[in-house]
């Protein structure tokens, strides 16, 4: 049983339309999905991030508001996001950027991708260097590098004040993201928009992440031959109808694919799934075989309590108390 698939494919889905596109326009979009507190997106989003890196699909970045503590340097911020997301591991055993680099090193064999970044390249691939592969993060991250640092890696050491860098980080992310889908395809996951936090403005962080989600769709570019990038955006949905109502050209950039997505809450039939799953891993375990397989719950129980709408944590726990109350 897999809660909300419908969420999770329609990504992968996008990510081949966008892969098979013709035109190098088609090859940047956006989604969104809608959820409440605690209808498990969450469970969506790691599903999707899993397996992009299990099977090398693709790249994931997560960028979470909640986690910005000065929304002052939102471009920053998010370029430290790329830099830490592409430092996870993927799917033939190295970081992301490990990927990447080797997808560049064997191309450079053939021809450079024309107009990428030579500063960025060269960081990209000093990152399959044990020895430097951390101050090249560090310096994709836009962190300052000790002067002989930037000399060895022939890098600018970024020696700049927060919002100079931060200034500047808008085109560095775009370009970034731009190099990055050339050679797999890329999805920026945008996460926890109704943190209460606000810039010097007063702007909400929701304002700021989706002014960002906007500034990157205008900048990022891809080729004919790219492997694009969707941007994923996941917010509740009351911030959603405000976007709607107050800025309909900016939420055709959001959600570029087409209408967001709702994460829904469980119903009477996902409840005796769920049920199933957790029952059949309890049985698993225990080396027993079950009358049926929700045993010992009622299925008369499970619908009634399905009709609720619960959500997929709240149905746990209380799965959990029954169980308690039974065996």
């Amino acid at each position: 049983m897999t809660l909300n698939a419908r969420a999770s494919d329609s990504v992968f889905s996008a990510l081949k339309k966008i892969q098979n596109a013709d035109s190098s326009l088609e090859k940047v979009t956006s989604i969104v999905f809608t959820a409440d507190r605690g209808v498990g997106k969450s469970h969506v989003i790691k599903r999707i991030r899993k397996r992009l890196q299990a099977t090398s699909e693709g790249i994931f970045v997560y960028a979470s508001a909640d986690k910005y503590g000065d929304l002052n340097l939102i471009n920053a911020l998010f370029q430290q996001s790329i830099a830490e997301s592409l430092e996870q591991q993927g799917g033939e055993g190295v970081t992301q950027w490990q990927e990447i680099a080797v997808l560049m090193v064997a191309e450079a064999l053939r021809r450079l991708k024309p107009g990428a970044d030579p500063y960025i390249l060269r960081a990209i691939v000093w990152t399959l260097s044990e020895e430097r592969g951390s101050l090249a993060v560090k310096w994709l991250a836009g962190e300052q590098l000790e002067a002989q640092d930037a000399i060895d890696l022939r890098l600018p050491p970024n020696n700049k004040t927060e919002e100079e860098v931060n200034a500047s980080a808008l085109t560095v992310t775009a370009k970034l993201l731009s190099l990055l889908g050339e050679y797999k395809s890329v999805v920026v996951c945008f996460d926890e928009l109704d943190t209460i936090a606000a810039d010097k403005n007063g702007y909400p962080a929701a304002f700021v992440m989706l002014d960002l989600v906007k500034r990157l769709s205008d900048s990022v570019s891809q080729s004919t031959d790219a492997k694009g990038v969707l941007m994923l955006t996941v917010m509740i949905p009351n911030t959603w109808l405000h976007v709607e109502q107050q800025n309909a050209a900016a939420s055709e950039k959001i959600s570029a694919h087409g209408k967001p997505i709702d994460l829904e809450y469980l119903n009477s039939e996902t409840v005796k799934d769920l049920a199933a799953v957790t029952l059949k891993r309890f049985y698993r375990r225990k080396g027993l075989i079950p009358p049926t397989v929700i045993f010992p719950l009622e299925e008369d129980v499970l619908t009634t309590y399905g009709k609720g709408k619960p959500s997929p944590r709240e149905a746990l726990k209380w799965l959990a108390s029954k169980l308690n109350e039974i065996l």
